[in-house]
């Protein structure tokens, strides 16, 4: 299932690998956030603003009905948008239990509808991002609690200058 091609790059066999295309964005300077943010690649969303690309995912898939959050582990937030910070208490009971216990490596999105729930990794290619051993051992331990790996996906996104519209 996980394979390491190198002592810092993962490739976990049979997750599902999707490509979104969003357009560049500009840096965001907004009140009241840490610096860190400013290192942060930005993109296009699908409604036209610039956020980051966990939010632009979640929102692709906010339109197809389901809820979500990006799971800001570095931060320690749940964001439902670039200006709304999640209350975890307001999570499904479910996912509210998997980060009480899994929070460290957990994936960057979680989405749900209804009793269904999947999981997403967003990996940058500009950025070069690759799964790190957390994100692996996290989904080792999700499959252990009966998940299944269609129930993850790996977002891997680029800059595109024309819109490409893909279905979730």
């Amino acid at each position: 299932m996980i394979s390491d091609k190198t002592s810092k790059q993962l490739s976990i066999d049979g997750v599902v690998k999707k490509k979104y295309f969003f357009k560049k964005g500009v840096k965001m300077l907004m009140r009241g956030l840490p610096k860190t943010y400013l290192s942060k690649p930005v993109v296009i969303d699908f409604y036209g603003t610039n956020t980051w690309a966990e939010l632009a995912v979640l929102s692709k898939w906010s339109r197809l009905g389901y809820m979500g959050v990006w799971v800001d582990t570095f931060h320690k937030k749940l964001w439902t948008d670039k200006r709304r910070v999640f209350k975890a208490n307001n999570l499904p009971s479910k996912i509210r239990d998997i980060l009480e216990v899994n929070k460290k490596g957990c994936w960057d999105v979680i989405i749900w509808k209804g009793k269904e729930i999947k999981f997403i990794e967003t990996k940058g290619i500009p950025s070069n991002d690759r799964i790190r051993e957390t994100q692996a051992i996290f989904l080792q331990k999700m499959l252990l609690q009966g998940f299944k790996l269609s129930d993850f996906l790996i977002a891997e996104w680029d800059y595109r200058s024309e819109w490409v519209n893909f279905p979730g």
